[in-house]
This record gives structure tokens, sequence and C-alpha cells, in this order.
């Protein structure tokens, strides 16, 4: 089998990283208000589902 690796050019990375820190930055400021609605463990765990279908999906 053959392993495909996309090259990102540098314009690109620079999309990926800006877009992930706005990302970041979003869910900061809801971030206190949902752990407070269902709990801090369950917003953790919550945090963790689209890590989890990335890896599966990937």
């Amino acid at each position: 089998h053959e392993i495909c690796v996309c090259m990102c050019g540098s314009v690109d990375a620079g999309l990926v990283v800006s877009i992930c820190l706005g990302g970041a930055f979003v869910g900061c400021l809801f971030s206190g208000s949902v752990a407070d609605g269902i709990g801090r463990r369950r917003a953790f765990q919550l945090s963790t589902l689209p890590m989890i279908v990335g890896a599966a999906l990937r």
C-alpha cells in the first residue's frame, strides 16, 4: 500500500493554524458557561469528542 502525504504550502499551513487558534478563542468564550451548565467533568468529556471523531475519520 502506498501512503499519500499532502504537502501544504506556507499559506495553507498558516490558514490551518489561524483557524485552530480562532476555534480555541471561541471555545474559551463559551467553556465557562458550558462547564457551569453541565459540570466540568462532562464538559471535558464533551470537548474530547471532536478529537475522537477526527482520529476515527483519519
